[in-house]
């Protein structure tokens, strides 16, 4: 009835580990953050809503740790299935997860409905966990049209992205699933901005959903053994606007920094469309794949990277972009012109339909560009670069193809 069971809903979670809660409908209101513990299945009705009254509430649901087991043992072998998670439409002003996993492994969420996230906040945060899948959920709204304002985060134990329990040793995510979800009116659909050095994240699948997005679709950092494919990626205005850059879009992002040495990124059959017209600055790409100048810039890189298959239609910088990394192969994409750019803003360039920019080696082919150039060029690696094999594109633009 929307009143505050905090302490039911409590006793019941407790009770429930090792077992299985069902909720029926309902709406149950919780004025303070909801534990789970290990070994717990939460079945939702359809109509079962979880509501927070409280806008001290940073964390709706997070698994119940003291914050003294580290690695991804804090909690083990927690499924939610079905239901509502609200984070209250009158406190959405307010910063509030709602939901997270810290230290765990073996987590699943399931046809779960997330709507009114908090402020900038995340409706899912899996931080240092192993083995999590979140499969045919629905998120609305979110992220306040911040670049950083992310939907689903995947982030490492550190105190400044972590603050509710530790320990804060580093431990970063693996073995992550992304599937069939719907991400409707986010900023960011799944994100990370948080990592430390000599640290690294392994095993990230993300395919089959449908992201609705004013400022990126994906964006990850330090990752190895990636595979993102089939995703439907839109850019999308936001419903509550941001005093941020407008036009920064980024439809695929995967950078390393640190001097780390990425590998294995599979980036393959996806849609990325971008309607947006007066389109200012250069603060966007379609797929980019590169390094961030933390450290030597040369240090940090990708191996084994595929760019393949994927439609990407609108207003970049780079449609696609590979830069300052090992070895790519980009091939079999199409891109097209779609939106515009803002004709009074001289720094409102498009660079290229395709830009491989100081890969070491590098293999263009296949490729269909539309209204744009193609660029393949040594950068500032001039006595790096190894080799560029570029072969069977078809480039319809009076620049043709700039090597």
């Amino acid at each position: 009835d929307g009143t505050d069971q905090t302490a039911g809903i409590q006793a019941a979670l407790n009770a429930a580990s090792g077992s299985t809660l069902l909720l029926g409908n309902g709406v149950y209101g919780t004025s303070s953050s909801l534990k789970i513990p290990s070994n717990t299945h939460i079945i939702m009705s359809p109509g079962a809503v979880i509501r927070r009254l409280n806008g001290e509430v940073d964390a709706l649901l997070i698994n119940d740790s003291d914050g003294s087991v580290g690695g991804y043992l804090a909690n083990i072998n927690i499924t939610i299935e079905g239901g509502t998670i609200d984070g209250g439409y009158a406190l959405t002003d307010r910063n509030c997860n709602l939901l997270n996993f810290g230290h765990c492994s073996n987590i699943i969420v399931s046809g779960v409905k997330f709507i009114n996230s908090g402020g900038r906040f995340h409706s899912i945060e899996i931080n240092s966990t192993k083995n999590a899948i979140v499969e045919k959920c629905l998120f609305q709204t979110g992220g306040r049209d911040e670049y950083n304002g992310e939907c689903i985060q995947l982030d490492l134990a550190d105190y400044g992205g972590f603050p509710w329990f530790g320990p804060y040793d580093g431990t970063t995510c693996t073995d992550i699933k992304i599937i069939n979800n719907v991400v409707y009116d986010w900023a960011c659909a799944v994100g990370m901005h948080t990592t430390l050095s000599k640290t690294q994240s392994y095993g990230l699948i993300i395919t089959g959903n449908t992201f609705r997005v004013s400022k990126a679709g994906i964006k990850i950092l330090n990752w190895s053994n990636v595979q993102i494919s089939d995703n439907d990626i839109a850019w999308m205005p936001a419903s509550v606007t941001s005093t941020q850059n407008s036009s920064r879009f980024f439809g695929i992002r995967c950078l390393s920094n640190y001097n780390t040495v990425c590998s294995y990124v599979h980036i393959t059959n996806n849609t990325i469309k971008r309607t947006q017209t007066d389109v200012k600055t250069q603060d966007h790409r379609g797929i980019d794949v590169s390094t961030e100048s933390t450290g030597d810039v040369y240090a940090s890189s990708f191996t084994n990277v595929i760019v393949s298959g994927n439609i990407v239609a609108g207003c970049y910088r780079a449609h696609i972009n590979c830069a300052s990394i090992t070895d790519a192969i980009i091939s079999n994409n199409k891109i097209f012109k779609m939106g515009s750019f803002d004709e009074s803003d001289p720094t409102a360039i498009n660079f290229a339909g395709i830009s491989s920019y100081g890969v070491i080696r590098s293999i263009v082919t296949g490729n269909i560009v539309e209204g744009f150039q193609m660029w393949v060029n040594y950068g500032s690696r001039e006595t790096a670069c190894e080799s560029a094999i570029v072969t069977n594109n078809i480039v319809k633009n009076s620049n043709g193809i700039y090597a």
